[in-house]
């Protein structure tokens, strides 16, 4: 108590010092209620029980601490609840709170004195103020009904005390809760609760030194281990050589393509939106197909024999295998039916589309670097391109360029596949009768129209003529056969007969063979003394197996084409497309021999304005960029009077154009890491990108819930040209060991489109 009131010896006491004595307790009791306990507002010694059937509550005496003070229930207090019971069916709780009370004095009964002689004081009994007193009161604080077991408490504001929460049923009280965050805690609980603590403390500070130990060994470990990013370098070095080499990539915690074809694509999601050839690309949304139709088929200056397209030609003689000998029967052996199946021609694909610029240490592109400008060279993945030489990047005028230089891919892609002649479509021949043949070094690369044979005997029957390969053991294939010619039986004469061929390829260097198959009674002049050594004549016994002679060779002719013109410029049906094109893509047989070109050219037709033919480039500012709805097509036949390269016109030329949307989306197959994660890290390489004009957004899929990026970050990888970046992605996911690339792009120009050159998820 820091105040004490004094009384002298012999002092008449009054009613005030004896008031003041009262009122120093209780002013030293509240210092200490708010300087050291200092409760704001809690409750003590109350008990709660449930009275009269459920209908009222009981609340035994007890105190509210608030504050600087302490106030009092004296005696126990009902307080009924009737009015609070929810309907039948239904539930609520209510929150009994404590708070002081608008009482502050109370009255007693004493003998005062009312007589003004000391001598005769006079005492009487009255009414007098004998107590100031701090009492508490209740209030109820409800909450909403609803049903059974999902009923919740209110909510008690913070300057309130909430002594107990009741839950009330349309019968009356069910269930009492003590609110416990509200109560006075005692010096024994605190007690209680800080011995706890102490040993929970006692084996903190053992676990602390571990964990210092711990850290001290980590901090030394720490300079060798390797970054995360160096990881994430070794994974897509890793995808990249796994991709190149064919290697099984599966259950593995990582994924690369560089996009050149669908095999890692998903295109059966129902959300696929792209189209994946040289990279992930916007779809095509408009499309039309047509046969390649010649403008004039009738012109004097082109000539149309079995479908091959060539300029006009008359024939010269290659080979001439004449002089003495005898005859040889062409129809002696044991007739066979021999089958003959005569292959097409080599195919041709020509797309004129969106820029490719490549950096020739891309692993992909790795044979751009050493190709010369103009020459085709193959992807990693058997793709053809056309070397456009070095971009005009300051970049490449560097040393560090060296090794790391910027090409341009023709926006042309020129592909061609297979050999001169394939098999994939054949058509069979079954003919009866005896085979003779002879084959011959080819020196020099011409195309063959015609066979001439000396007939020293003219018998009944065709006799049919084929052209074929040569095998290893230098006899006839008879079972491959590059083209077919018949000379009809009405045809034959005595002395030299032509059999005409289908233009026909000879490439220089190689071994050719013919052989006939009739059942007449002919007989062909031979030559001996192997005046034509780099050949042998043959004979089949059973169709499969040929027997040559060591001396003698038939006599025959070979006729090829001569042109007049060393270049020809032939013009094609139009291409049209509603709503306009902005890519090529022709696809046709034929040929196209070294030392002979088969560029194409197109004229947008616009309003207005004259035809302007453009060749097929790689400027930026293509004619396309208007989006036409026409172009006239023509194709330009270069060569010399003795090659020239060919078309071959029918149902498989086709023409046709393509118009690009502005949305894509592109799903991965559903990859398997081989381990559970829930960190995933994307890479992706975009070319032509314009940050002005496109928008992308690298996403992963796990199961069918699509997951947006925490970060994406450009990054500065040996990309010298702002059109090419990286972008790294970082997802977190709930714990999976799969997950899919999703890639979603958009653009504000049709003819501006950007495409994702590689791209490689990761598990972490």
């Amino acid at each position: 108590m820091t105040r004490n009131v004094l009384i002298a010896d012999k002092e008449y006491v009054s009613s005030q010092v004896l008031s003041d004595v009262g009122r120093a307790a209780r002013d030293h009791a509240d210092a200490v209620t708010a300087g050291a306990i200092a409760f704001p507002s809690h409750w003590s010694r109350f008990t709660v029980t449930i009275a009269g059937g459920g209908q009222s509550i009981t609340i035994a005496p007890g105190e509210l601490w608030k504050g600087d003070a302490i106030y009092s229930l004296e005696a126990a207090v009902d307080v009924g609840i009737l009015d609070y019971l929810p309907p039948v069916g239904n539930e609520k709780w209510i929150a009994i709170l404590a708070q002081p009370s608008n009482q502050t004095t109370r009255n007693r009964s004493a003998k005062v004195r009312t007589g003004i002689d000391p001598e005769n004081p006079q005492p009487a009994t009255q009414s007098v103020v004998g107590e100031e007193v701090r009492l508490v009161e209740f209030v109820v604080q409800q909450g909403t009904q609803a049903a059974p077991g999902s009923a919740a408490k209110p909510t008690v504001p913070e300057s309130s005390c909430a002594v107990v929460y009741i839950l009330l049923s349309g019968a009356g009280a069910q269930a009492i809760e003590p609110a416990v965050s509200d109560k006075v805690k005692s010096l024994y609980d605190v007690d209680g609760r800080l011995m706890a603590l102490e040993v929970r403390v006692d084996a903190l500070f053992q676990r602390v030194t571990g964990i210092e130990t711990d850290l001290s060994a980590l901090k030394g470990a720490i300079p060798k281990i390797i970054r995360p990013e160096i990881i994430t370098q070794l994974q897509g070095g890793l995808a990249r050589v796994e991709q190149l080499l064919g290697i099984p990539t599966n259950y593995v915690a990582r994924f690369f393509d560089p996009g050149l074809t669908t095999e890692e694509w998903d295109e059966s999601q129902a959300e696929w939106l792209a189209d994946v050839r040289e990279g992930v690309k916007f779809p095509k949304i408009a499309a039309s197909d047509n046969r390649m139709e010649l403008l004039d088929d009738a012109s004097p200056d082109i000539k149309i024999k079995d479908g091959v397209l060539l300029p006009a030609w008359t024939e010269e003689r290659l080979l001439d295998v004449t002089g003495s000998g005898g005859t040889r029967d062409i129809s002696q052996q044991t007739h066979t039916v021999t089958t003959a199946n005569t292959g097409t021609i080599s195919r041709s694909s020509v797309e004129y589309g969106p820029t490719v610029k490549l950096c020739e240490n891309t692993k992909e592109y790795a044979n751009l670097g050493a190709s010369a400008y103009l020459e085709n060279f193959k992807t990693a993945s058997g793709e053809t391109f056309q070397n456009l030489g070095k971009t005009d990047n300051p970049w490449n005028d560097t040393e560090h360029a060296i090794g790391h230089s910027e090409f341009r891919a023709r926006q042309v892609i020129q592909r061609s596949w297979s050999e001169t002649y394939t098999y994939y479509t054949t058509q069979s021949y079954g003919v009866n009768g005896s085979v003779y043949g002879q084959t011959w070094l080819n020196s020099q690369e011409r195309i063959l129209t015609s066979l001439e044979l000396d007939f020293a005997r003219a018998g009944s029957g065709d006799v049919h003529v084929f052209l074929c390969q040569v095998n290893s053991s230098g006899t006839p294939d008879f079972d491959t056969t590059i083209c077919k010619g018949t000379i009809l039986a009405a045809d034959i004469q005595t002395g030299w007969v032509k059999c005409e061929f289908r233009p026909t390829l000879l490439e220089a260097g190689k071994r050719y063979g013919w052989f006939t198959v009739t059942t007449g009674n002919h007989a062909l002049r031979t030559v001996t003394g192997n005046k034509y050594a780099q050949g042998s004549l043959f004979w089949s016994t059973d169709g499969a197996w040929a027997q040559g002679s060591p001396t003698e060779d038939f006599a025959f002719r070979l006729n090829v084409a001569k042109f007049s013109t060393t270049r020809l410029v032939v013009e094609f049906a139009p291409l049209t497309l509603t709503g306009g094109m902005t890519e090529f893509h022709f696809t046709y047989a034929g040929w196209e021999p070294g030392g002979t070109r088969l560029p194409w050219e197109y004229a947008p037709k616009r309003t207005g304005l004259p035809d302007v033919w453009h060749p097929f480039s790689t400027d930026d500012n293509s004619p396309l960029r208007d989006v036409p709805d026409t172009c006239r097509i023509r194709a330009v036949f270069e060569g010399t009077t003795d090659l020239m390269p060919s078309i071959q016109i029918d149902n498989t030329a086709r023409h046709r154009a393509y118009r690009r949307g502005p949305e894509l989306v592109a799903i991965s197959e559903d990859q398997t890491f081989g381990l559970g994660t829930t960190s995933i890290i994307t890479e992706t390489v975009m070319d032509d990108f314009d940050p002005a004009i496109h928008t992308v957004t690298p996403r992963v899929m796990v199961g069918g819930t699509v997951y947006d990026a925490d970060t994406v970050t450009e990054i500065d990888d040996d990309y010298p040209e702002s059109e090419r970046v990286k972008l790294r992605a970082s997802f977190t996911v709930p714990s999976t060991s799969s997950a899919r690339y999703r890639l979603e792009v958009s653009s504000s120009s049709v003819i501006d489109q950007c495409f994702a050159e590689t791209v490689a998820m990761f598990a972490f």
